[in-house]
């Protein structure tokens, strides 16, 4: 996953993309891949949006299949000018896409104001038409707009997960306690459910006050893999953290909150209020 709110130049930016293509595309040409590895590695003359994109049409140009793009957390990069010309770039080749080859669709994904970007990537006179090819080929998907699944975990679907674990393992443990403790340290939210279990089988067991996983599957075991959870490094908080830099008036609101003791009336057309209940 690309920072793109931390380019600063078009090098920085051609580099990291062409380091997350070949990392993460398996199936990518060798004559593209060839071509990707110098933008990654090699001649900062060469780091150039241009030249990405003429490597990005002629993978387009002979691949057999159609290929789609698909961009997360782009809003948190609104403000970023070099990301911006990127999007616009995409924007006209799809638009050209009868004389140039590019991608079948961008899908731009985003947590709060991804609507935005196309105020900022369009032309100005385009902008005073309201023309219906305003976000032409580009599709914007906002992941804060209504959505009505309940993505956490309940007291009963950690239970039921543990229950399955000690059929395989026959720890002893007690089910409904250690299901108590994981949904009321975590509200259920998946990856800290997940991140502690897997924290307490394979770090938490073993250890010098843990040395089975009867042991660690106790109360005890439990707070010892939330201080692990706490003093770690995970794509969870590294994220959080991202989401406080991006949003000086978030880190600000949840300071007063936390550290100021203060109350924050709810305002819901207040920007601040929404990011942080979201």
């Amino acid at each position: 996953m690309l920072g793109y709110a931390s380019f600063e130049t078009e090098q920085m930016f051609a580099e990291a993309f062409s380091n997350e293509l070949l990392t993460y595309v398996y199936d990518l040409p060798e004559e593209i891949r060839a071509k990707l590895d110098i933008l990654a590695n090699g001649n900062p003359k060469k780091c150039t949006l241009q030249n990405l994109f003429r490597i990005l049409c002629s993978w387009c140009r002979i691949s057999e299949k159609k290929i789609v793009l698909m961009i997360d957390e782009v809003d948190s990069a609104t403000n970023n000018q070099v990301f911006l010309d990127f999007l616009a770039q995409l924007r006209g080749y799809y638009i050209n896409r009868d004389m140039i080859p590019t991608f079948h669709s961008v899908i731009l994904a985003g947590v709060y104001d991804v609507k935005n970007i196309k105020r900022k990537i369009r032309p100005d006179d385009e902008r005073k038409m309201n023309s219906p090819k305003l976000s032409q080929g580009l599709y914007f998907w906002n992941i804060a707009a209504d959505f009505n699944v309940v993505m956490s975990f309940s007291k009963e679907g950690i239970a039921g997960m543990l229950h399955d674990y000690e059929e395989d393992y026959l720890t002893g443990m007690n089910v409904s306690e250690i299901a108590g403790l994981l949904y009321d340290y975590t509200s259920g939210y998946p990856f800290l459910v997940s991140r502690i279990c897997k924290l307490i089988d394979e770090r938490v067991a073993g250890g010098e006050r843990f040395p089975d996983k009867a042991s660690a599957w106790t109360g005890q075991g439990f707070l010892e893999a939330v201080k692990m959870l706490l003093s770690e490094r995970n794509t969870l908080f590294e994220s959080l953290a991202g989401k406080l830099e991006n949003y000086p008036e978030l880190r600000q609101t949840l300071y007063s909150l936390l550290f100021g003791g203060k109350t924050v009336v709810y305002n819901m057309l207040d920007e601040a209020t929404n990011i942080t209940l979201m």
